[in-house]
């Protein structure tokens, strides 16, 4: 009774660890491919599987066992029965009795038997469904590297990248294209940001710098070297992500921090988490840095699960960083400490940021206004809004709910 149901448990939990971090993993492919952990994700679905596999054997054994014994003590409780029964009764070389027992000794071994064949016939479609996952997992890039694709060079510690687009044209569908001869540059150390209205193409235009998909026209660059070029692993190795809805899979905080870099110590994992503000709350966690997390990070606040991808992003130490609605959905006080933990991790990385809130950008080296894939206007804060062009209506139009919020980001702390 209780051991059956504990092993259930044990073998129902393992089963949706296995699913949340397949659904998962399968719905953030940028972001796997970003970090670069194909392997690292192969390594820990097929941890998982097999977590998933032995439970199941176990319980499916112990079920078995259980059924079998309950089924073999009626089996010879009936067998005693008609014994001793037919023995008092007839006297003979073999009774209707002996045959019963005989008989009802052959209906429980036939049960049993399908029994095994039934579980058998489950872990053959298991292992099935493990194949056709792993073949998902390995799915050919978008993207391919070029015969003879070098690895980009002569990185310079804290520096950053240079990054120039230069007449770009692309869409997801032929003949609508979502950048229109787009071209725009950050030097590197410098903080771009991208705004614009919905729909415009600004993360578009963000999903090219890892190279998630390369140009229709123009090219990609970085450090003056076309993508297409460079091996796809060494681009990717530039790169670090925060997202608008940060990427968080059904593993320890820990393992979710070193996502990037899966041969991190304890001691640098922390030390990023308390760059990005997290180490207080993850110590508050029920098993601090070892508490796994619930799908999707769904025991965490929205400010948590952020500032846990700036740790990530900081633990990763990529040269390029970007940042993609990074205070979106969360509130004044929030916001104001996830830009502090940015400030930390933009320091001395080429940073794209791609902001709907514009108090959070005034601070940038330029902000780049993009409409219906174009560059419209670029410039400083101040540039911009003496232009009175669309950055300026768009940040009036922003200013009342601003104060309202009381968000004050910015030299002074005021709007």
């Amino acid at each position: 009774g209780e051991r059956l149901q504990r092993t259930t448990r044990v073998t129902r939990e393992a089963e949706t660890r296995l699913m949340g971090f397949v659904h998962q993993t399968l719905s953030a492919i940028p972001i796997v491919q970003a970090f670069g952990t194909r392997l690292l994700n192969r390594r820990t679905f097929q941890r998982l599987a097999a977590d998933a596999t032995v439970a199941t054997q176990k319980g499916s054994l112990f079920s078995n066992v259980y059924g079998m014994v309950n089924g073999l003590a009626l089996t010879m409780g009936t067998a005693i029965v008609l014994f001793l029964g037919g023995k008092r009764v007839m006297a003979d070389v073999m009774s209707v009795g002996d045959l019963l027992v005989f008989l009802a000794y052959l209906r429980s071994w036939h049960d049993a038997t399908q029994e095994l064949l039934r579980t058998y016939g489950e872990l053959r479609s298991v292992t099935a469904s493990m194949d056709r996952v792993l073949e998902l997992l390995e799915t050919p890039e978008e993207v391919q590297e070029i015969p003879g694709a070098r690895p980009l060079t002569g990185q310079r510690p804290h520096r950053g990248r240079h990054l120039r687009l230069e007449e770009v044209t692309f869409g997801y569908e032929p003949d609508r294209p979502v950048l229109r001869g787009l071209s725009m540059e950050a030097r590197p150390g410098e903080m771009v940001a991208i705004v614009g209205p919905s729909g415009a193409g600004k993360s578009t235009l963000a999903s090219l710098i890892p190279r998630f998909f390369d140009p229709w026209e123009g090219r990609v660059t970085m450090d003056g070297k076309d993508l297409r070029e460079l091996k796809l692993s060494s681009v990717r190795s530039q790169v670090a992500l925060v997202l608008q809805d940060p990427f968080l899979l059904p593993i320890s905080v820990a393992e979710n921090i070193a996502y990037g870099r899966p041969g991190a110590s304890s001691r640098e994992i922390e030390e990023a988490a308390r760059m990005a503000g997290a180490h207080e709350f993850i110590l508050r966690l029920p098993r601090g840095y070892e508490t796994v997390l619930s799908e999707r990070g769904a025991n965490l606040s929205g400010g948590e699960r952020k500032r846990l991808a700036i740790a990530r992003a900081i633990l990763k130490d990529a040269p390029v960083l970007v940042l993609d609605e990074p205070t979106s959905a969360v509130d004044a006080r929030t916001e104001a400490e996830i830009m502090e933990a940015l400030e930390k991790l933009m320091q001395g990385r080429t940073t794209i940021v791609i902001a709907h809130r514009l108090s959070t950008i005034k601070r940038a080296h330029r902000i780049v206004v993009v409409e219906e894939g174009l560059v419209v206007e670029s410039g400083t804060h101040r540039e911009l809004l003496d232009k009175g062009g669309t950055y300026s209506k768009l940040y009036a139009r922003q200013f009342s709910l601003i104060q309202k919020e009381g968000v004050a980001w910015g030299a002074g702390g005021s709007i």
